[in-house]
């Protein structure tokens, strides 16, 4: 039997930091599906009347060819022909070979049940034909050892494997068939753990084949990719990459470069750049790989699931964890339709899985996931046990369970201990790991030895410059930070740092190498900050002021850079979720770097500090939005051509409607699962499509590189230019303990600090329950004082004085984005009359309106004037007629369901008069539909909805506006998701319904809310509510908002004047703020309505001043003729 037939069983290896495996992966089910029916409808027979013995010699040959270049369409063909012809002559030798090629056809298809059945019979056959002392023997024990170690039977495999070589060596069987025994013994050991006794057959195997031939063989190139699994395993990096390359080269020269056994080794070369922080190189070889995989096996192919791993890896390390979520799943559900959750690569999977939710913070699933570990304790190596007690143990820690994670660590230090050598580098995590659980219980002077051997480990293994000595020296400065040896605890983080930079100068604090000298730049940031910690505490024990102010402006330094890197990070990421995720998880870098330039500011007094405060500010805010906007703009801006930018925007069109309606799978009653798998499927697919594009768009167009990764918040002396004389922005920016205040008009920038004390936040909150209170039941004479007194003392507070400057702008952060400014009271009210209209509130001088930020208001820049005449308004008919009567105070905002609607008159009424004052299209009751809405906002200058509303705080992207009944195309629910996907050429969204402006408040993105959605989707001015608004009085003061528009008022100004209007003119019991200032404004500050009636003014006043000339021109023309 020729010794190329049994390769080892390692088709497609896996490699990860926490396991190494080894698995014959198979078919894709299509080829599975296929070739049966073809071939065992086939009788080998009744072609060959005649045995040829001489053909069957051929048909084997060929199937030995098919095999080893993993051809395997037609080789069940030629191998059941072979073994027919050579039964038939009683050639049994060949016949037992067809019969384990077969066996191993179907386990590499994996068809395991069926590889058995193929091995039992092989196994029947030798012993009735050939016997037990023969080679076919040991190749039957080969073979069976193969099948068992793919199902985990490990001890099994190694006591039929040293069977077969005791055998063979019996036999004195050709040398090349024992090199690939030991071989196989080798890898199966591998697959246990054990990896001295693996490290030992291979090289054995591999000093038999050098002694044989020092040309490329197939057996060969499996040997030498196995060994540098081998190597990366043991933490030999340089050999790791040496045998990968020999692998490599070898297929080549036999196959060719696009060969499956090349999948493997650049799968395995991906891993080592990785390792070594290297990503565009990793992701090449990733893509090679992947590309000989689809092209050989299919999509469900079981190699791919290395691949995905191996991908998610490296968005893991950008930090980029929605985006590696999504390749775990899409590798569970290989291994999940593969039925091999509990093999090998499901292992793998787990851990990596369990890994990515503690990043994310979400411990109770990562302990349940790690948990199905535990399942396959006595089924492998004790060392890749330890691997699993190490990650629970860890999770442990991070829940508080203490001493649960002390017992897991000491099971880990027993059996490494027992099987791993003292310096074997993968103790480096063993070691971090219980020292960092000793600091955890204040254990601070056992834990310096932990962080010691960690460091020595490490520099024993990597030497100086190495991501994992980076991340042990990074640690025991922590360590240091603790106990508060601050010099000792900078030493490590600059030597940290020097293990990353070579050139980088430790003695020179105040410098932080750029991110590209960096590998991995989100461990970088956590160094950075870090560092930033220690350096402000030293700050404050500086000898002088000289000294303070080298250090604090260090400080400013570090966060600084770590802001650069987080800015880059997030123009990297395709995904909202992760894009969000960083804002949520990075705030804190915002806050500390704003107030360490505005300590800075006040050490120095020079104002480019609080210049920087403002911008850092500024990135500190609605992020993810803007990053939205800015893409449009740099596509727009670097001669991308057409037909590119055609393609960019169609597959995001694609992943938005896949998106959408996966959403909507999954919140169906009927929950249709392979609706789900189908969705998420094309969304994976998809977003791998745009993420190749944005690759190639930053390798072929520079210019599109270059904007995207270096716009810039929008800085102090621009904003100032764009101001008029008589405007002031009022931006606020939040901290843990302070508010800090940036005034900016157009002479000059200030910023104040504003403690944030008890009083503050009760004060917040007095004002807060005054207006969402029962007000018409619940307010008393009392509550009135002290809401006029609350109001006055935070106008104290948020609106220093500024004569001359009428127009405000405010752009709120954190609580402040659900607070009304309208309603502040510039002056003390000492006898409260009850008549709200003689209160001096701040809009009876000043015009307000809100921005996000100030870098997005300029992103949203004024467009062209619109038509009024191109305003759409949709009012809903909801309730029956009897419930008319009931609802005249009813609110535009429901709880649950449909069900729970009320009819709204005064919503009918509002866009009823809208429409005839602006000559646009009103609709109301049944045809305030939402398809109809969907087919006309794509054209309308100007949406106007008073409708219900829904908030959805658990999942916001499934808010939503309600429309009147659906239909079987649409279900009469607008949600935020279907409005993030419309392309809207609208400069101005009313949203008459309730809390339109509120909603889930997450850090550094502010408020998630349906008028956030409208931004989104491209439109620039929003009027919206912070809370649930009067159906009937929200009719008067829209009526009002919109004859001050028609007048030519501008936006905030018509805004204005209305509530004015509505506040003088309005009952005593409707002057309570909770009517009329619950609406502001988001947007530009002009007019933006192109007036008919002004229009035709203008067209009247053209044709009167030219009338009498033309009159002159016909009579002159008349007195030519006569």
């Amino acid at each position: 039997m020729a010794s190329q037939l049994h390769r080892p069983f390692a088709r497609s290896y896996l490699f990860d930091n926490f396991e190494s495996t080894n698995k014959c992966m198979g078919l894709s089910i299509r080829k599975i599906i296929i070739i049966p029916a073809v071939y065992l409808c086939i009788s080998p027979l009744a072609a060959l009347e005649i045995p040829d013995l001489n053909r069957a010699e051929k048909f084997l040959e060929r199937g030995r060819i098919l095999y080893e270049k993993a051809d395997y369409d037609s080789l069940p063909y030629y191998y059941l022909t072979a073994k027919a012809l050579f039964q038939q002559n009683n050639r049994p030798v060949q016949a037992a070979e067809c019969f384990l090629g077969m066996s191993d056809y179907f386990r590499i298809s994996n068809r395991l049940k069926r590889s058995e059945e193929m091995l039992d019979s092989a196994d029947t056959y030798i012993r009735e034909h050939i016997g037990l002392h023969s080679e076919s023997w040991a190749d039957a024990l080969c073979s069976r050892a193969k099948l068992w170690t793919v199902t985990s039977r490990y001890d099994q495999a190694i006591v039929l494997l040293d069977a077969s070589l005791a055998l063979l060596d019996e036999l004195d069987a050709a040398p090349e068939k024992i090199a690939h025994t030991e071989h196989i013994l080798g890898a199966s050991y591998f697959s246990m753990g054990d990896l001295q006794q693996a490290r030992e057959y291979y090289m054995e195997a591999y000093n038999t084949y050098r002694q044989i031939s020092e040309g490329p063989s197939a057996e060969l190139g499996w040997l030498l990719y196995n060994i540098g699994l081998l190597h990366s395993q043991l933490g030999n990096h340089r050999e790791w990459k040496e045998y990968i390359l020999k692998s490599i080269d070898n297929n080549i020269a036999l196959f060719g470069p696009d060969h499956p056994d090349l999948a493997g080794s650049y799968s395995s070369l991906s891993g080592y750049f990785i390792e070594n922080g290297v990503s565009d190189s990793a992701l090449y070889y990733l893509e090679k790989c992947e590309e000989i995989e689809r092209n050989a096996f299919g999509e469900d192919h079981g190699g791919l699931v290395r691949l995905y791993i191996q991908r998610a890896r490296i968005f893991r390390l950008e930090g980029n964890y929605d985006r590696a979520l999504d390749y775990y799943q899409q590798a569970l559900g290989i291994l999940q339709k593969n039925e091999e959750t509990k093999g090998y690569q499901g292992r793998i999977l787990y851990l990596n899985m369990g890994s990515l939710y503690k990043s994310l913070g979400e411990y109770k699933s990562a302990e349940r996931i790690l948990l199905h570990l535990l399942d396959v304790e006595g089924m492998v190596h004790p060392t890749n046990m330890a691997t699993y007690y190490y990650y629970l143990a860890d999770i442990k820690r991070l829940t508080g369970n203490y001493g649960q994670s002390a017992d897991y660590f000491m099971k880990v230090f027993k059996i490494n201990d027992q099987y791993l050598s003292p310096d074997y580098y993968r103790r480096i995590d063993d070691f971090l790991g219980y020292g960092i659980l000793l600091d955890s219980i204040k254990k601070y002077d056992q834990a310096d030895h932990y962080y010691a051997e960690a460091v020595r480990i490490a520099q024993s293994n990597f030497g100086m410059h190495h991501i994992s000595v980076a991340m042990a020296l990074k640690s025991t400065g922590d360590h240091f930070y603790l106990t508060g040896e601050l010099d000792k605890a900078m030493a490590c983080y600059q030597q940290s740092i020097f293990s990353m930079d070579p050139d980088y100068d430790v003695d020179r604090f105040a410098y932080n190498p750029p991110p590209e000298h960096i590998n991995d730049n989100l461990f970088y940031i956590s160094l950075l900050r870090r560092k930033a910690s220690v350096l402000k505490d030293l700050a404050g024990t500086a000898r002088d002021i000289e000294d303070k102010k080298q250090k604090m402006s260090a400080v400013f330094s570090s966060y600084q850079n770590s802001i650069s890197i987080i800015d880059l990070l997030r123009n990297s990421y395709l995904s909202d979720r992760s894009k969000m995720f960083l804002s949520e998880n990075e705030r804190e870098t915002y806050e500390d770097c704003v107030e360490s330039a505005y300590q800075c500011y006040e050490l120095t007094s020079d104002p480019e500090y609080l210049n920087q405060a403002f911008m850092v500010a500024e990135k500190g805010k609605y992020a993810t939005l803007l990053s939205v906007i800015q893409r449009e703009e740099t596509i727009a801006l670097s001669g991308i051509p057409d037909s590119i930018v055609q393609v960019d925007a169609s597959l995001r069109k694609e992943l938005s409607v896949h998106q959408a309606l996966l959403l909507e799978s999954q919140g169906d009653s009927l929950y249709d699962t392979l609706a789900i798998q189908r969705h998420q499927a094309r969304i994976f697919q998809v977003r791998a499509l745009i993420e190749n594009l944005n690759k190639r768009l930053e390798r072929e167009y520079p210019g599109y590189y270059n904007l995207l990764y270096n716009q810039q918040a929008i800085d102090p002396f621009t904003l100032r230019k764009k101001l008029r004389p008589n405007e002031r922005v009022l931006e606020y920016f939040l901290t843990r303990n302070h508010l800090y205040l940036f005034d900016v008009t157009k002479q000059r920038l200030s910023c104040q600090r504003i403690e944030i004390d008890e009083d503050f936040n009760e004060e917040l909150a007095t004002v807060e329950n005054y207006l969402s209170r029962n007000f018409l039941l619940d307010t008393i004479e009392t509550s009135h004082e002290k809401f006029l007194e609350t109001a006055h003392s935070l106008h104290e507070r948020l609106i220093p004085p500024s004569p001359g400057h009428s127009r405000l702008i405010i752009i709120p952060e954190g609580q402040l984005s659900y607070f009304p400014f309208d309603i502040l009271v510039s002056e003390p009210v000492q006898d409260f009359s009850g008549l709200f209209n003689q209160v001096p509130f701040l809009i009876k001088d000043h015009s307000i309106r809100y921005g996000y930020s100030a870098t997005l208001m300029e992103r949203l820049e004024r467009g062209d004037r619109i038509r009024l005449d191109k305003l759409i308004a949709f009012a809903p008919g909801y309730g029956t007629t009897s419930d008319m009567v009931a609802s005249a105070e009813a609110f535009r905002e429901i709880d649950i369901d449909r069900t729970s609607l009320r009819y709204l008159p005064g919503s009918i009424n509002e866009v009823v008069e809208i429409g005839k004052m602006s000559g646009g299209r009103a609709f109301t009751g049944s045809m305030a539909s939402e398809e109809l809405f969907k087919k006309l906002a794509g054209e309308s200058h100007i949406i106007h909805l008073a409708t219900h509303a829904f908030l959805d705080d658990d999942d916001p992207l499934k808010s939503k506006l309600v429309f009147s009944e659906g239909t079987i195309e649409e279900d009469g629910f607008l949600n935020v998701y279907e409005i993030y996907n419309m392309d809207l050429i609208a400069r101005m969204v009313v949203l008459s319904a309730c809390n339109t402006g509120t909603g889930l408040l997450k850090s550094g993105e502010g408020i998630m809310s349906l008028a956030r959605a409208f931004i989104y989707a491209g439109v620039p001015n929003i009027v919206m509510t912070l809370w649930t608004v009067s159906d009937r009085q929200s009719y008067k003061l829209m009526l009002g908002f919109y004859r001050q528009l028609i007048a030519g008022r501008s936006t905030e100004k018509a805004l204005r004047r209305a509530k004015l209007e509505f506040l003088e003119q309005a009952d005593p019991d409707y002057q309570h703020p909770q009517y009329w200032a619950g609406y502001i404004f988001v947007g530009n500050p002009d007019s933006i309505l192109q007036i008919r009636y002004r229009s035709l003014i203008y067209s009247l006043l053209v044709m009167i001043i030219l009338f009498p000339g033309i009159i002159l021109l016909r009579r002159k023309i008349g007195r030519r003729k006569v």
